[in-house]
Formats: structure tokens, sequence, C-alpha cells
């Protein structure tokens, strides 16, 4: 009988959401798995503040950051803000011996605005094994988030000079593949809109 593996052990508990992500974090073996799991309690993290997206008018890029990374650490995932890796990073998580996951956060202000974050991740992030994904996040208080996200894909085709491949992977969110100046290797950069509007309609009627 083959051994039970962390998939099963997941099955069979009775943990919340947030107890299996802790559970998946401390038992991560790998930078892989890291990844897996960082990707996770971001997503949680964010689809929190979509959901209280009511009592968010108004709040600073700074005041949204600091509250994904509390929400990170209280997933388990020992995220930080401010932290300097080649600039203060807006979000970051270090965890085993390499594996730094690094996200430049922006209030969603155009295309220009955007651009400028990911530059902002470029220069922070090494591009080193373990090193070479991220996140630019983007905070959207307007309506339609996800045909702004669509506009900021289109725009970034034609502002990047070097080597770019792009790929939708769900209507909020896509990533762009670079090669990074400094490693010369390739980064994975994910681009998440945050849909942040909020009114009393909440439906196009």
């Amino acid at each position: 009988m083959p051994e039970p593996t962390l998939s099963d052990y997941l099955a069979m508990s009775k943990l919340t959401p947030t107890g299996n992500l802790h559970f998946e974090i401390t038992t991560a073996q790998n930078n892989a798995e890291y990844l897996s799991a960082v990707n996770r309690g971001v997503r949680m993290a964010l689809a929190e503040l979509v959901a209280q997206r009511r009592h968010k008018i108004g709040h600073s890029e700074d005041a949204l950051n600091v509250e994904v990374v509390s929400l990170l650490r209280f997933s388990g995932i020992m995220a930080n803000h401010d932290v300097k890796y080649g600039g203060h990073t807006d979000i970051s998580v270090k965890l085993g011996d390499d594996f730094l996951w690094i996200a430049e956060a922006k209030l969603w202000k155009g295309c220009a605005w955007a651009f400028s974050g990911l530059k902002q991740l470029g220069r922070y992030m090494s591009g080193l094994p373990g090193q070479d994904r991220g996140a630019v996040i983007l905070y959207v208080f307007k309506p339609d988030a996800a045909g702004l996200l669509k506009s900021w894909r289109t725009e970034l085709a034609k502002l990047v000079t070097r080597y770019v491949d792009i790929n939708e992977v769900e209507p909020l969110k896509f990533q762009s593949k670079h090669i990074h100046l400094a490693a010369g290797s390739t980064i994975l950069v994910d681009h998440i809109a945050v849909p942040l509007f909020w009114d009393s309609a909440s439906l196009s009627v």
C-alpha cells in the first residue's frame, strides 16, 4: 500500500483553508512547493480584501499592503512590508535557504503607473534560482478591473523592448516572462488586478 501523500493528509484533515495553508507552508520541501503555497496565500489574502472592499475606500497603497502582509502572516506565511531587497519592497516572502518572492503593488492610475511598478519589481528581483518569480498587484477602485487589466496587458506588449512573452491566466490575472538584465535569466511576473470598486448597486443593470 503506498504511503499517504501530503494531498491525502489535507483531504482527510478537518483544517480550515487557513489551517491547510499553514500546514502546506510548514511542510514545503523545495522552492516549487514554497511558491505554490505563497501563490495560494496571496490569492486568499486578496480575496479577503475584495470581500471587505466596502471598508477599503480611500485606503492608501501602504495600508492595503500592510493588510495583505498581515493576512499572509495569519496564514502562516512570514511576509514582510518595506524590507530592502534591492529597494524598499511592498510585499516580500523569504523562505528556506534561497526562496524569495517579491510583489510591487500600485493603486490603479493607468498603464504608465503600472509600468513603473513593473520596473521597480525588476530592480528588486535578483533573477537567481528560487528568486525569479514575483508579482505586480494592482488595486483597482474603478469599475471593470478585468477590462483595465486587459488594457495594461495590451500596452505592456508595446512598452517592453527586451524579450517578453505574455499569457493570460484568468480575467483578473496574466503573466509576463522577461529576461532579467543583470542575471540574464528568465523571470516570471504575475499581474493581478484586485477589484475594490464598491457602490450600492454592484451590478451593471
